[in-house]
């Protein structure tokens, strides 16, 4: 099964409470989890909360075409398991990456110690917070290249001035930021993002009051090679 380049270590925020203070709330046994082990997976009940005590657990999904996506690595003194507060059961797999130590407590007994220490609350909420604010950021990321990809691919349609430099061509007009936002119906603040990438990867030069000049061969190159991308992932 193959693993998507998508995958990345996460570093504990740096407003997650410190292990002693969690350990207020998993005061329980703990128990260890081989290495590769599932420690839940898609259809079991989700009804606990667990704390890393020792070692390195993924959250993970599988993709039709059989490609695993890590969206998140628990470090030693992190939690995860948050869903238990919202979903019946689990949608994802948590998955031991080497030999771990964990903590389980029901999502009851999470509240009922909360009640008892609401010293907990804030810790909580930070850390659960924070990994919101971490999601929000990856998809951005990940509608910028989707947008980028359809930039290039509207750029090959429009019409072009006559005369070119070599592989270079300009644009008929000059179309605005906010012109070519709505042609694509995104944001405009989107368009300027996807734009500015394709500068960076030197397929389109633009200045102020001058008609947009990108390179064909390059558009049409990053086109296929993005095509070819998500083909090798179906």
């Amino acid at each position: 099964m193959a693993d998507s380049s998508h995958d990345k270590l996460h570093e504990p925020a740096p407003g997650a409470a410190p292990g002693g203070l969690w350990s207020t709330l998993f005061d329980g046994p703990g128990r260890t989890v081989p290495k590769g082990a599932r420690i839940f997976q898609p259809g079991d009940l989700s009804e606990s909360l667990f704390f890393v005590q020792r070692g390195l657990v993924k959250l993970s999904t599988i993709l039709p075409s059989g490609d695993e996506i890590t969206f998140r690595v628990y470090p030693a003194n992190e939690i995860f398991g948050e869903f238990c507060f919202c979903w019946p059961v689990q949608r994802y797999w948590a998955t031991a990456l080497e030999s771990s130590d964990v903590v389980e407590v029901t999502a009851g007994q999470a509240i009922e110690s909360m009640v008892r220490h609401p010293e907990l609350v804030g810790p909580l909420v930070s850390a659960l917070s924070e990994r919101i604010a971490s999601a929000y950021d990856e998809l951005q990321t990940i509608s910028t290249s989707i947008v980028v990809v359809r930039l290039a691919a509207k750029l090959l349609t429009l019409p072009t001035a006559e005369s070119s430099n070599g592989h270079w061509v300009e644009l008929g007009r000059r179309f605005t930021h906010e012109e070519l936002a709505q042609i694509l119906g995104v944001r405009r603040e989107t368009l300027t993002r996807a734009m500015s990438r394709l500068k960076e990867l030197g397929l389109v030069e633009h200045t102020a009051g001058n008609p947009t000049r990108m390179h064909r061969a390059g558009l049409q190159g990053f086109l296929l090679a993005n095509s070819t991308l998500r083909m090798t992932r179906v």
